[in-house]
């Protein structure tokens, strides 16, 4: 069963906006530090389009879940690559520390 290019999009833009941002509310709970906007805006880029191919035609559980599983696997590298690439000088504690003293 085939569906029209909105409900396409709709359910590829839910799918990859619920993966990066658990993803990335995750990342930056774990790692006491932001996540940059570029590469949310990648991530929502690159999960989307996954989705969208995917989205063609109708899902069972399985491939739903693996593709979350992989996203998620793909999204905490991409993440913390940019973490990595940024300097930002630490973590937001660390920073109004440094502002305070």
């Amino acid at each position: 069963m085939t569906t029209g290019p909105v409900a396409r999009a709709v359910r590829a833009a839910m799918f990859a906006a619920v993966c990066v941002v658990t993803t990335a509310l995750g990342h930056a709970l774990m790692s006491s530090d932001t996540v940059p906007w570029w590469a949310l805006l990648a991530a929502f880029c690159g999960t989307g389009a996954a989705a969208w191919c995917l989205a063609a035609r109708e899902c069972g559980a399985l491939v739903v879940t693996g593709a979350a599983v992989v996203a998620q696997l793909g999204l905490h590298s991409l993440f913390s690559l940019a973490q990595a690439s940024t300097d930002t000088g630490g973590s937001v504690e660390r920073q109004w520390a440094a502002r305070l003293l």
